[in-house]
């Protein structure tokens, strides 16, 4: 399996992509951290998906809110119109 294509985007960096988009969608806050699970799970199937974690673990005082829900718009819409949304 090659490492090497496995692309796992992370707020609040937004990036133009080309292909399919898996979004896990879901809390990210006071539930278990399932997103990292279910990308390893997706790119053992095919490392040539791109998946989309809300979840992201924050320095102290870097998390900005407006970010993240921009990033999740974009990406949310992205997977929309081509690719999944998964719960």
């Amino acid at each position: 399996m090659n490492m090497a294509n496995r692309v796992l985007l992370q707020p609040p960096d937004i990036i133009n992509i080309v292909g399919d988009l898996i979004f896990l969608a879901g809390p990210i806050q006071g539930a278990p951290e399932w997103q990292t699970e279910a990308a390893g799970m997706i790119h053992t199937l095919d490392s040539g998906l791109i998946v989309a974690s809300p979840r992201k673990n924050y320095a102290e005082g870097k998390f900005v809110y407006e970010k993240q829900v921009d990033w999740e718009t974009h990406y949310l819409n992205i997977a929309a119109k081509s690719g999944v949304i998964m719960f």
